[in-house]
């Protein structure tokens, strides 16, 4: 930002533009270019979010965490600002939102909550979701899980990955871990599906066209664990929503604890 760019800023805050209210908010909090006045500053950055900008959301559930101290109506209102602004897609609420409940410094640690931001942000193709999944896999003992999901954060361009990994699959070799990804992956798909597939290769097209609750229930399990496709949440939960109404009741269960959990907000279901 330029000092010549204030002005303007202030008169697009005043003419109610939420990008111009979190910027010119941000410039006053931070006593940029112009003289600190954090009052006035965090105004313009609750219109911001009001006005429906995440990353205002963001920022200001951020300071409350910092700085309004632990007190549940503080707590309820960082969550809430947080969980609005992931909803639409910031990653940032997203990650922040899945420490909290890995860690439960904030609200109570949940692994199901945890693993839905996770997911989340792991959607939006970003490296550090992935990570956190496979230290979370890897906490659990879900070893070829969490060296599949750091493989998806190496191509993802996070950085030390490969470090990690190998220390990994060093400290599992005892254990007679091999690395066979699409071979575990396909194993995985095999159990859920009934009957062994020889690839992962052509093998959504081809579960889409089946009928069958085992194969919407497959289609989940890929969904949620990049096996062959993108990780999606929202794809995910819809296949599992078809296994359910296909007669499968294990999948009717977990489709009723996602929604117990609010694993879907209602901008990310599916139209």
């Amino acid at each position: 930002m330029r000092p010549d760019q204030i002005e303007v800023l202030k008169q697009g805050a005043e003419s109610g533009d939420t990008t111009s209210k979190l910027m010119y908010g941000l410039a006053l909090v931070q006593g940029r270019f112009v003289a600190q006045d954090l009052k006035a500053g965090l105004g313009h950055i609750r219109e911001s979010a009001a006005g429906g900008h995440p990353e205002a959301m963001f920022f200001l559930a951020v300071y409350q965490l910092d700085q309004g101290g632990k007190s549940p109506e503080n707590l309820e209102l960082a969550r809430q600002l947080l969980e609005k602004a992931a909803y639409t897609g910031h990653v940032k609420s997203q990650i922040e939102l899945a420490k909290s409940y890995l860690s439960g410094n904030y609200w109570p640690a949940s692994d199901e909550q945890a693993l839905m931001w996770m997911r989340f942000a792991a959607k939006e193709g970003q490296g550090v979701a992935y990570l956190l999944l496979g230290f979370f896999f890897l906490d659990r003992g879900m070893n070829q899980d969490a060296i599949h999901m750091m493989r998806l954060a190496e191509r993802a361009g996070e950085k030390h990955v490969a470090e990690v990994i190998q220390e990994s699959l060093d400290g599992l070799k005892d254990e007679g871990f091999t690395e066979d990804l699409e071979g575990y992956a396909l194993k995985v798909i095999a159990q859920t599906l009934g009957r062994e597939a020889e690839t992962l290769a052509g093998l959504l097209p081809e579960l889409e066209k089946d009928p069958s609750a085992a194969a919407a229930k497959t289609l989940s399990v890929m969904h949620d664990y990049g096996y062959g496709t993108p990780i999606n949440p929202v794809k995910s939960t819809e296949w599992l929503g078809i296994a359910a109404d296909r007669g499968d009741a294990e999948a009717r269960h977990f489709h009723n604890e996602r929604k117990r959990v609010g694993y879907l907000g209602e901008g990310e279901k599916s139209q």
